[in-house]
């Protein structure tokens, strides 16, 4: 079984403006990232890697945190093969 991924309310908010720009060079690389989990069912750690090395951070809870670039982040949980984006953008 893969990978169920919600980015919907991620992605609102930075259309709508409410969240920080973010380079498209981070874009690029959330974009290769998410493609990984949702269509070819890897684990987003395994994913980070495959993408270029991008650090992964255990938060608190079920929250994780992938650095795009040296500011732009992804804000995620993992609630077992459930991956919830809450944020794209700048550092939590």
């Amino acid at each position: 079984m893969g990978y169920t991924f919600n980015d919907d309310a991620a992605l609102k908010a930075r259309q709508s403006g409410k969240s920080r720009e973010v380079h498209p060079a981070a874009i690029k690389k959330y974009e290769e990232w998410r493609h990984l989990i949702k269509d070819r069912s890897i684990s987003p750690v395994e994913a980070a890697k495959q993408v270029g090395k991008l650090r992964i951070e255990k938060l608190t809870g079920n929250m994780c945190s992938i650095r795009l670039t040296h500011v732009h982040r992804v804000l995620f949980s993992v609630d077992g093969q459930q991956i919830t984006v809450h944020a794209i953008g700048g550092h939590y």
